[in-house]
């Protein structure tokens, strides 16, 4: 992990104008140096295995343990699930972080069928690996080896985690998985074609993108049916004009007093 998510509104919550009251000015720092090492080290969020000490070197704190984690407690930061201590609504405001590890589930499996498909293993030892093509050749293999008549399939791109394409593909992933906890993992691989055709063939920005990710996610409707990259490009027009559209103005009910001035009748 090399990043969480901060909201713009974090210093106006009152949770965290009474920690600043308790803490100090510092309280802001303390926090952010507390979600770094919580998803660098406890992705879940899960604190339990640390006791108060630990948790204070995690925020940065140099004074009292007790007190930190007690201020931390009375402003709902972390509280006890009955199991330890854990941050507090973790999974909801850093889904990236709580999802990591099934993410790096996801690549191996996909590196492991990549494999599978390009090549395939006799024995442990490297020496004894060899491709599909040589596998089959009848030994002794003559020499030099015969270029087969059939080409191998053109290899897929592979794109990094760090690419435009694997973030908002898994950021809709995990907006999807916090609505359905019980989702059925994709190949992200798969998952970012349709991304990256929708930013290169559609003209669509990383920016656009990712708005229209986090409404639809956020719509009681389009939430149960843009359950796939492909189905966010193809529906992307009309998810725009959903979101961007001005809200309707009410119907006057005809039973309500409008509100006119009353104007005295002095004739």
């Amino acid at each position: 992990m090399d990043d969480i998510r901060i909201k713009f509104t974090l210093p106006h919550h009152p949770k965290f104008k009474k920690l600043k009251m308790i803490i100090g000015d510092g309280a802001f720092e303390h926090l952010a140096r507390l979600w770094i090492s919580a998803a660098q080290n406890n992705p879940k969020g899960n604190l339990a295995e640390l006791d108060d000490m630990d948790i204070a070197i995690y925020a940065g704190w140099e004074g009292d343990p007790l007190k930190f984690v007690n201020a931390l407690k009375s402003c709902k930061f972390i509280a006890d699930n009955g199991n330890g201590l854990e941050i507090q609504d973790w999974r909801e405001h850093q889904p990236f972080a709580y999802y990591s590890q099934e993410r790096s589930e996801i690549a191996k499996k996909n590196i492991s069928k990549r494999w599978k498909k390009e090549g395939t293993v006799k024995g442990s030892n490297t020496d004894s690996i060899q491709t599909v093509y040589q596998a089959d050749t009848p030994s002794p293999i003559p020499t030099p080896i015969p270029t087969p008549k059939d080409s191998p399939k053109k290899k897929g791109i592979i794109f990094s985690e760090d690419s435009d394409e694997f973030k908002l593909s898994n950021l809709l992933l995990t907006n999807i998985i916090t609505n359905k906890p019980k989702f059925k993992l994709p190949d992200l691989q798969k998952w970012c074609v349709p991304i990256g055709r929708a930013m290169r063939l559609d003209n669509r920005t990383e920016d656009e993108l990712r708005k229209v990710i986090n409404w639809c996610q956020q719509d009681n409707f389009w939430s149960n049916n843009i359950l796939s990259t492909a189905k966010l490009r193809e529906q992307f027009d009309q998810l725009w004009g959903k979101m961007t559209q001005p809200p309707k103005k009410k119907a006057l009910n005809p039973d309500q007093d409008p509100g006119f001035p009353v104007y005295e009748n002095k004739f």
